[in-house]
């Protein structure tokens, strides 16, 4: 923005702003670029949970074992199993979902789900609970994933989206 001129005695700061063409121009950018990190972010951050909920449960497996004691370690399978069936099950049906009801609702439904069932996973009284929360947690996945690369592609300039999708991509 260039000040306009002020004709005083005093050297006061300029208090009207002239806007220019470019100043509009790399603003309205700028707006975009936030948006677009914003979106990439959030997305990325969810996928990127959904995806190690595998892999810390396969490093948690021990400590299941020692915590349900006189559960078989076939049934103990459950707690992976549960969530990986319920997931890839609903993955299909959650993308056409996110495009029936709308992809950022279907997301935030999706991580809401996926946040409720994680913290009964942790707080489960008993081996039941913590294989249906596990379910949930698969539903919840399979909601988020989808409606992120909808919401990804959706908010990503076709100049930017072939690197936004890779990053995305290499995150989750």
């Amino acid at each position: 923005m260039i000040p306009d001129e002020v004709h005083s005695q005093h050297k006061a700061a300029p208090s009207v702003y002239r806007v220019t063409p470019h100043d509009l121009a790399t603003s309205g950018n700028l707006a975009k670029r936030r948006s677009t990190h914003l979106i990439f972010l959030s997305t990325a951050l969810g996928t990127f949970l959904v995806t190690a909920n595998v892999s810390t449960m396969n490093v948690a497996f021990p400590d299941l074992e020692q915590t349900f004691l006189n559960t078989s370690r076939g049934a103990l399978t459950w707690v992976l199993n549960a969530y990986t069936i319920s997931f890839a099950a609903l993955l299909i049906p959650a993308g056409r979902l996110a495009d029936r009801f709308g992809r950022r609702r279907v997301f935030m439904l999706g991580l809401a789900v996926f946040a409720a069932s994680s913290l009964l996973v942790g707080a489960a009284p008993n081996f039941l609970i913590v294989v249906t929360a596990r379910v949930a947690q698969g539903v919840g996945g399979a909601l988020l994933t989808p409606a992120s690369l909808g919401l990804l592609l959706a908010g990503t300039p076709d100049s930017m989206r072939m690197a936004t999708v890779a990053k995305w991509g290499s995150l989750t």
